[in-house]
């Protein structure tokens, strides 16, 4: 990008006018302006369909109707239970994942445990180049 000034351009080049120029480099310093967001028309109302034919929210919604349900009467049903049973040992399962997830990955060993699985690859490295030194002389 040349600096501002006068220039000799060779003919028949193409060049910005000022009020192309100008629009240009003002453009470089505005912030965008989202008055109609950034999504297509929809996308918010598809986002919302989709989380709520979610089979797992919908396991969610059936435990919470379910939880408010047996407060009111004590009749269960195999069914039901199942179900409850089968939410919490999914969440629990999530909650187990996460937690392996955030876990420390960096492993903690101690300079002689280190020290004694190395020696013996150190020591053949050492003897190998001890031997080549020998038979050619060097």
């Amino acid at each position: 990008m040349a600096d501002f000034g006068l220039y000799n351009v060779p003919k028949g080049a193409q060049v910005f006018t000022n009020d192309e120029t100008n629009k240009m480099v003002t453009s470089l310093f505005e912030v965008p302006k989202y008055a109609v967001g950034i999504s297509p028309i929809g996308e918010a109302d598809r986002i919302v369909n989709t989380l709520r034919n979610n089979p797992f929210n919908k396991l969610l919604a059936l435990l919470g109707k379910q939880s408010e349900a047996s407060s009111q009467t004590t009749r269960s049903t195999t069914a039901v239970d199942y179900t409850r049973n089968l939410l919490n040992a999914t969440l629990e399962q999530n909650r187990l994942l996460a937690e392996i997830l955030a876990k420390d990955t960096n492993p903690i060993i101690d300079a002689r445990s280190l020290g004694k699985g190395l020696e013996p690859v150190i020591s053949e490295v050492q003897n190998r180049k001890q031997k080549v030194r020998e038979k050619f002389g060097v």
